[in-house]
């Protein structure tokens, strides 16, 4: 995470912004309460908390609605976009 807000701070420098101006948010996949001191030594202002997809596509499916569109078959065969 540390590169990306080093990325953040060269991009303001180079279009002559002042990164204060900025709010950095960033989400973790599994955050704990210790990462807020880390965090804000970084300059990150918030913490988005969000839940993590499933591994499995099939688990994003509801069972009825899985054989009722072609969408979700395509999905479910490896897809990775629909049409």
């Amino acid at each position: 995470m540390a590169d990306r807000i080093a990325r953040i701070d060269r991009f303001c420098q180079e279009s002559v912004r002042n990164r204060s101006e900025l709010d950095v948010a960033v989400a973790l996949r599994n955050p704990d309460p210790s990462d807020r001191h880390r965090l804000a030594s970084l300059g990150v202002d918030e913490l988005v908390l969000v839940e993590s997809p499933p591994e499995d596509v099939i688990d994003l499916v509801p069972l009825d609605q899985r054989t009722r569109s072609q969408s979700t078959q395509r999905l479910l065969n490896g897809a990775t976009s629909p049409r």
